[in-house]
C-alpha cells in the first residue's frame, strides 16, 4: 500500500497526509472532563439524525475506521516504535528541529503558511499531526545515521565530488546596530562619531533583538557568499576596525562594524574529516531505501500484536509478521556505493 510504504519520504509523507487522513476532533472539556462523556460511551446513541433516521456512533465510528484506521493503527505503532529506539539509542529530536522542517515543508510547497492553513482546516488536519509525522522521520534519519559507517574510501569519494563545497570561503567578523529607519541609523552614526561606545548603543536602540543583548555581536564569522551583496561590498572593502553603513537591508538599516577578516582557504579531505562523515551519513540516511531499513528494524525488534481481527488491517498484520519473519539488520552500509554518490 502506497500510503504504508511512502511514509519515510517526508515530503511525500505530509502531502499524502493533508489529502488522505484527518485528525479527530477533541471532545470539549470542562475541569477536564469531557463534556457529555457519557453520551460518547453509549454507541446506540445518534450523533446525527437524518429525517427521522438516526446515524449513531456506532456507524459513525465503523465507517472512519474502515477508512482511515489502517493508517491511523500504523502512525500510532510506528510512533511507539519510535519513541522506544530513540530511548534505547539516545536519540534526541528537539522541537526546534521540527519545526524547522515544518516551516522548510510550508515554504518549499506553498506560497504562504496562511494558504497551508487554509489546506490543513480544509482536510481537517491538525498541525501537531504533521509535526508528529517529522518528529518520527527525523527519529529514524537519526537512527539511520548511526548505522552508516562508510569505509575511509567511501568519504574521500564522497569528499572528491564535493571538495569546493569543503572550501573555506572569505570570511569576517561582524557586529551591527540595526534600525527601522535611516533618520534613527543617521543618529546612531551621529553617536558613535562623537565617541559614544558601539556595544551600548547596540543594546539600547538595536531593533535586532538576538544581537542586540550581546552588544552587537554576530556571534561567527559570515562567509563571503551567504551576505547580500551591499553588505558584501562595504564590508570586505573596509578595514579591520572601520564602521559602516547605514546600508538598507530589506527595510531595515545596519551600522555595521568590520571586527576581523579571514582569508579564503583550501582545505584538504584530513582538515574536514569529521564533517565529511555528518555529511555523509547526512546524505544516505535521507535515502527512502534505508529508511525503509531502519523501519523493518523497528518492526522486527518488537513484540506487535493487532488484537481485532477486522479485515482493515490485514495489511498491517501482514507487514508485521513479514518484518517478524526477518533478521535485524545490524550495518546498513553495506549497500551504499562506494563512488559517493
Amino acid at each position: 500500500m502506497a500510503t504504508i510504504a511512502g511514509k519515510t519520504a517526508i515530503l511525500v509523507l505530509v502531502s499524502a497526509m493533508m489529502f488522505t487522513a484527518a485528525a479527530l476532533p477533541v471532545a470539549a472539556e470542562e475541569d477536564g472532563v469531557p463534556v457529555d462523556s457519557q453520551r460518547y460511551l453509549d454507541l446506540s446513541a445518534p450523533i446525527a439524525t437524518v429525517d427521522d433516521m438516526d446515524i449513531t456512533y456506532e456507524e459513525f465510528y465503523n465507517t472512519m475506521e474502515s477508512r482511515i484506521g489502517l493508517e491511523t493503527l500504523y502512525d500510532l505503532i510506528l510512533l511507539r516504535l519510535c519513541n522506544k529506539a530513540s530511548e534505547e539509542w539516545g536519540v534526541v529530536v528537539t522541537d526546534q528541529q521540527i519545526e524547522a522542517v515544518y516551516q522548510s515543508y510550508v515554504a518549499s510547497e506553498f506560497e504562504s503558511e496562511d494558504i497551508f492553513l487554509q489546506e490543513l482546516d480544509r482536510t481537517r488536519t491538525n498541525p501537531n499531526y504533521i509535526k508528529a509525522q517529522i518528529y518520527m522521520y527525523l527519529v529514524m534519519t537519526e537512527l539511520a545515521k548511526l548505522q552508516i559507517n562508510p569505509t575511509e574510501e567511501q568519504l574521500r569519494a564522497f569528499y572528491v565530488l564535493r571538495e569546493e563545497e569543503y572550501d573555506q570561503d572569505e570570511s569576517v567578523k561582524l557586529r551591527h546596530i540595526v534600525t527601522a529607519t535611516e533618520e534613527d541609523a543617521l543618529a546612531v552614526l551621529e553617536r558613535l562619531d562623537a565617541g559614544e561606545d558601539f556595544a551600548e548603543l547596540a543594546k539600547s536602540l538595536s531593533v535586532n533583538e538576538p544581537t542586540a543583548s550581546r552588544g552587537g555581536d554576530i556571534a561567527s564569522p559570515l562567509a563571503r557568499s551567504s551576505l547580500v551583496s551591499e553588505v558584501r561590498d562595504a564590508v570586505f572593502a573596509a578595514e579591520i576596525g572601520d564602521i559602516v553603513g547605514p546600508i538598507d537591508v530589506n527595510g531595515q538599516w545596519h551600522i555595521i562594524e568590520v571586527q576581523d577578516q579571514f582569508p579564503a582557504k583550501d582545505l584538504g579531505f584530513e582538515d574536514v574529516s569529521d564533517q565529511v562523515l555528518a555529511d555523509f551519513r547526512a546524505n544516505k540516511a535521507s535515502d527512502p531505501t534505508i529508511l525503509e531499513e531502519v523501519r523493518a528494524q523497528l518492526f522486527a525488534g518488537s513484540d506487535i500484536v493487532v488484537h481485532s481481527d477486522s479485515s482493515t488491517y490485514a495489511y498491517l498484520v501482514d507487514l508485521i509478521d513479514q518484518f517478524a519473519a526477518t533478521s535485524v539488520i545490524e550495518d546498513i552500509t553495506s549497500g551504499l556505493e562506494t563512488s559517493g554518490e
